[in-house]
Formats: structure tokens, sequence, C-alpha cells
């Protein structure tokens, strides 16, 4: 049935294609259940009036393929496998502007799970470039295809401080374990649990954000957020997390609960941290988005 169904989108995206693609026209697809960098920029794309911006929250529309059909540029943040077999114009440009930030657990390609559309991305953004041949990796595509341009999320987070008083678990493997501790605040994967609150909001009602191999780190450390890393599961991760942790590992609760306890100091590390996987953010991400597409 899937198959019956990507085939008849393909046809009806080939049918679309009588329509000429249009330069200035913009299409967002949110694949992933927050809009995180995808939203930011399109806030800025917004504001430059030869833009047609067209944000699409549900694909399943058959007006979906029409917009994709006919955009000259197309922004999205997660897979999306029906991209595979539409035929699209050699004008168009699709670009992969992930979720998450950070080398940190591997995914698609590198994690043997390969996005069929891979072709069919014809760039794909990072926000630097000592993670950028990790992210060539994940998306199966050629290291020049993949821009070091910054992050929008890491733009937003740089200067500011979390001043709550909460402590996040945000496990991203497995089932959660029974934490018993005061203000604890628990937050699922947000494909297992979509209807959450923000998480920028969240962070910044947080002391403490305890995870394993969860992106979530990297705007905690962003944050200036102490990290604590339980158990993670190392072979998960594109590089030895054990060289440049955001904070400290720990590996059963007692030791959990000694380091809330008696917590050290990695401010320095976390700052090494956020240089590697978010460079130097300078709230400039998204003018350098819109200069190399659209300038």
């Amino acid at each position: 049935m899937k198959k019956i169904v990507l085939c008849a989108l393909a046809v009806l995206f080939t049918l679309c294609r009588i329509f000429p693609p249009q330069k200035n026209k913009v299409v967002l697809l949110r694949r992933f259940p927050q809009w995180g960098s995808l939203g930011l920029l399109g806030d800025c794309l917004r504001e430059n009036a030869n833009l047609r911006i067209v944000l699409i929250e549900n694909w399943r529309k058959l007006s979906t393929v029409y917009h994709l059909a006919t955009a000259g540029t197309i922004f999205l943040n997660d897979g999306f496998s029906p991209l595979a077999k539409f035929p699209f114009s050699k004008r168009a440009r699709v670009v992969q502007l992930w979720h998450a930030d950070g080398a940190l657990k591997k995914w698609g390609t590198a994690n043997g799970e390969p996005f069929p559309e891979s072709n069919r991305y014809t760039h794909v953004i990072c926000a630097t470039p000592a993670i950028a041949p990790h992210w060539a990796q994940a998306f199966g595509v050629p290291r020049d295809r993949v821009l070091p341009l910054g992050s929008p999320m890491g733009d937003v987070l740089i200067g500011r401080q979390a001043m709550g008083d909460k402590i996040l678990y945000a496990p991203s493997l497995g089932e959660p374990l029974p934490l018993n501790l005061p203000n604890l605040h628990v937050r699922r994967h947000p494909k297992d649990a979509p209807a959450q609150e923000n998480l920028l909001d969240l962070l910044r009602q947080c002391k403490c954000v305890i995870t394993d191999v969860s992106s979530i780190m990297v705007h905690a450390a962003a944050l200036d957020i102490p990290v604590i890393l339980f158990n993670p599961d190392e072979t998960c991760f594109f590089e030895d997390i054990c060289t440049r942790p955001p904070g400290a590992i720990v590996h059963s609760l007692d030791e959990l609960h000694e380091e809330l306890a008696n917590p050290g100091d990695y401010s320095a590390q976390r700052r090494a941290f956020v240089q590697h996987h978010l460079g130097t953010c300078d709230g400039s991400t998204c003018a350098r988005i819109i200069e190399e597409f659209f300038g």
C-alpha cells in the first residue's frame, strides 16, 4: 500500500511540474515535531518582501505536492522519504536543516539507516566545519554539499542564561529511569511525545540536565547549564564523548546522586564542547543562510 501511495504522489508531482518552479517561492517543510532552527529561519525569511514563504506542518495534503513541485527552494528539518520519488527540476534546491545540533548520536547512514531521498539533497547545513564530515556521513552526501553556516538555535542561546531550579531528565534511548529527585522534570524524545512544552522555555527553567545521548546536551551547555551524562552508550556517538564531554559522566544511580549532591566544575569543558559543536554563535546564521541562497 505504501508503495502505491508513493507512486501516486510521484505521478501527481510530475503533473504539477507543468507549472515552472518559482525562484522566489520557499517551502519550509516541518517534519520534526518542533520548528526549532527551521522556524527561526522562517522568521527571518518572512522579512524579505521578495520571497514567498510557504509553511507546511501537515504534509498529508495534496497541496504539499504542488508546493514542493513549484518551489525554488525547500528547507526541511527531518527525513522525508517521498522526496526520493519526486523528479525535481534541476533548478530546485532541497536543503536539509536538521532539527538537532552537534555531531553526537549517530543517525542516518552513519547508523545503518540511510535516507532514501539523500540524492535529492542539494545542500545540508551544519554549525561548524569540525562536524561537517560527520553530517556528510549521516546524510550520505558528498562533503562539498555540507555548508557549515552556523546554528540558528545556537544563535538564540548564546549569551542567555538559565535561571530556574528544575532538574531536567531527557533520555533518548530506552525507558526513563525511576528517578526520585526534587523538582524533577522528565522529557521524552519529541518523536515519542510531540506535545511537549517549548524546549527553550523549558531549558531556561533548569539548573541541571541529565541525559544519555540526546543532543539536548548541546543546547543545555550553550545556556551554561550543568550537564550529567548517565551511562551513555559510547558506541552511539560519532566521536569519543569521553574526550570532550560537556559535564560529568556517571554509570550508576549512586554516582548520579553523588554528582548532584557535590557537583564538579565543568564550566571550561562546557565552553569547549559548545565551541566544537556550535562554533562562535554570532547571531548571524540566518543572515548567512539567506545570503547563501538568495543573496
